[in-house]
């Protein structure tokens, strides 16, 4: 069966993403630096994540946006691991 075209992006988009969160020793990554590494909409990206099973950890801080301004609830993601 094939895979819808516009559902292609997505699954780059994932691959991405977990390229990133493996590849950054365990050092949670927030969503400007996500965006800034060509991840595109990351909570939705992590939420196709978790419904595959991945394990992340979301935790939200205070933090400073590429612009300067101070944003609150930023969400910094971190893979766990993957249920069985």
């Amino acid at each position: 069966m094939n895979q819808h075209p516009s559902k292609k992006p997505f699954a780059k988009q994932q691959r991405l993403l977990l390229d990133h969160l493996i590849n950054n020793d365990g050092k949670p990554l927030n969503t400007y630096e996500l965006i800034a590494l060509g991840v595109n909409h990351p909570a939705q990206r992590i939420a196709d994540l978790k419904a595959a099973g991945a394990i992340i950890s979301i935790v939200r801080k205070k933090t400073v946006d590429p612009y300067g301004t101070v944003r609150y609830r930023v969400s910094y993601y971190r893979l766990e691991g993957w249920k069985l």
